[in-house]
């Protein structure tokens, strides 16, 4: 019900006239039947705080381990459902998460775990919906972390260090958010101009 004609919209990014871009537009989508929307999915709504009123996972849902054989590069991920932060574009969780765990400086997670020789790497990856947010942590894993206990200890690592974030919330967090406030200035000050193509 989300997805049809009437809450669509058509981006070009050409080097076109605009005239020319409004003649390719009609010839390839004046076709496309309007059709008429149903009700939109809410899935937060105000009665439920702004969270999903029936949550994408429930408690028996959450705490899974699931191990899979590969001939690859060993790798652990981590998936942490939460509520969704898309509303909350203006406070930045998504960026200051994306910052405490990305963070590879000194006591940070992914040092810890250099140091122990557990992983190679640590990428951050997370998906905004109106449903719920995904984080998911990636950890490329030496042969001591694919080992059972090595696994076990890069999750032990990973919840004490969040635990940890959460503990110095009230003292870190303005700080990194002011140092995330200026490196975004900095960064949309010097973007280049995107190509006209």
């Amino acid at each position: 019900a989300n997805y049809c004609a009437p809450r669509m919209n058509l981006v070009m990014i050409s080097n076109l006239s605009i005239a020319e871009q409004l003649r390719t537009a009609h010839k390839y989508f004046d076709d496309i039947p309007r059709g008429k929307c149903g009700a939109r999915t809410n899935f937060a709504t105000k009665e439920s705080g702004g969270v999903a009123a029936h949550p994408p996972f429930d408690a028996q849902h959450l705490g899974q381990f699931v191990r899979m054989g590969t001939n690859s590069t060993p790798a652990l991920w981590i998936m942490f459902p939460l509520a969704p932060t898309v509303a909350k574009y203006k406070e930045g969780p998504v960026q200051y998460l994306q910052y405490a765990l990305g963070y590879a400086g000194p006591s940070s997670l992914r040092s810890q775990l250099k140091q122990r020789g557990l992983i190679s790497g640590l990428g951050i990856q997370v998906d905004e919906t109106s449903a719920a947010t995904m984080l998911f942590l990636m950890f490329g894993l030496t042969p001591a972390g694919a080992e059972e206990g090595g696994v076990q200890d890069i999750a032990s690592n990973t919840f004490s260090y969040l635990n940890l974030l959460r503990e110095e919330q009230a003292g870190e967090v303005p700080a990194v958010y002011d140092s995330l406030q200026r490196m975004s200035k900095v960064s949309f000050d010097y973007t280049d101009a995107p190509d006209s193509v």
